[in-house]
């Protein structure tokens, strides 16, 4: 998990937390995060109610998993209750890149208090534009035709 905050550091705010109740505590705070990462242990119980409460308090969720991938993970992403699910050990890019797929899309979190201006550092924008490559060269070549 250490690894993964670190990845994502560069790019976003990081938040991390040893249990559920400690996530809770952390997400409670306005405009703290919406982007869940979980780890499924062995207890579905456990999981399932993890999945729950942390989709009820308008998480995304993106379940880790060690293969194969469990019963409990399977059954979230089939209902819509995740968003998204990683093999541990985690391949690099392909975290990055479904992160960077959830977070493109995901709305502004409800909000009762007015509007507050939301603005992306340079780093957060280029994280989310993926790396350089085929898109740019695309957009380059459509805007020349």
């Amino acid at each position: 998990m250490a690894a993964i905050a670190c990845m994502l550091s560069e790019h976003f705010g990081v938040l991390t937390a040893h249990n559920l109740e400690g996530a809770m505590r952390l997400i409670e705070r306005p405009h703290a995060c919406r982007l869940a990462y979980y780890e499924v242990g062995d207890d579905a119980d456990v999981a399932r109610e993890a999945i729950h409460v942390l989709g009820n308090a308008g998480m995304e969720v993106i379940a880790l998993f060690r293969p194969p991938c469990p019963q409990i993970v399977q059954e979230a992403a089939a209902s819509g209750r995740i968003q998204g699910c990683c093999a541990l050990p985690i391949c690099a890019e392909s975290f990055l890149a479904q992160s960077r797929e959830i977070l493109c899309r995901l709305c502004p979190a409800p909000s009762r208090e007015p509007a507050q201006p939301c603005l992306l550092t340079r780093e957060e924008v280029k994280f989310l534009l993926g790396p350089p490559g085929i898109g740019q060269r695309d957009a380059r070549l459509h805007s020349l035709g």
